[in-house]
């Protein structure tokens, strides 16, 4: 398990190594996936700063915070397993925006397949997300105006995330993205 998240960590900084260099003026990326009672959290900007992370309940009240002092990305699980089933809002604050999501606790419903996020301040780049506890094959299609421009299966054995850079790309983007079990969710930007 240590080894996979060595993997998939480096795998992250060598994806997100060409983004590195002048500051930016907006966060470079923040995808939130739950499961069950855990969130896991992937961050990543263009350069260092502090990261807050926030939890907070349907009231509004914090239940967890920490402040994650000059980074510029990272993968970071969190176990809720003692809070109380519900909709809670994932806070993400670096020095130049605020990322705010809400997802469901400890509710039982289908884990999703995969998370797309469009990276915010950054023309034309995606982070997908897909989290995973078994060893599956993960396929990953993007059309462009109905013509496939890539196309991809993927061997994972944990949770993975990606940043695809589409920038040269013109018009409508479609992500189809489906697993060995016939699960399928499709994304259009």
């Amino acid at each position: 398990m240590k080894k996979n998240f060595l993997i998939l960590t480096a795998a992250l900084l060598v994806t997100f190594g060409a983004v590195a260099g002048n500051k930016p003026t907006s966060a470079a990326g923040v995808a939130v996936v739950s499961n069950g009672t855990t969130l896991k959290l992937y961050y990543k900007a263009a350069s260092e700063s502090n990261v807050k992370i926030a939890i907070l309940n349907e009231d509004g009240r914090i239940v967890y915070s920490e402040t994650i002092k000059n980074i510029d990305g990272f993968v970071r699980p969190y176990n809720l397993a003692s809070a109380p089933a519900g909709e809670y809002t994932v806070e993400v604050t670096d020095e130049f925006s605020t990322h705010s999501e809400k997802v469901s606790i400890g509710q039982q419903h289908k884990p999703e397949i995969a998370k797309l996020t469009r990276v915010s301040g950054e023309e034309g780049k995606y982070i997908l997300a897909i989290p995973s506890k078994e060893a599956k094959d993960i396929s990953v299609r993007i059309l462009a105006d109905d013509k496939v421009i890539y196309d991809e299966v993927m061997e994972i054995s944990s949770d993975f995330a990606k940043i695809y850079n589409l920038k040269k790309v013109k018009g409508e983007v479609t992500f189809e993205i489906k697993d060995q079990k016939g699960n399928a969710k499709v994304v259009n930007y």
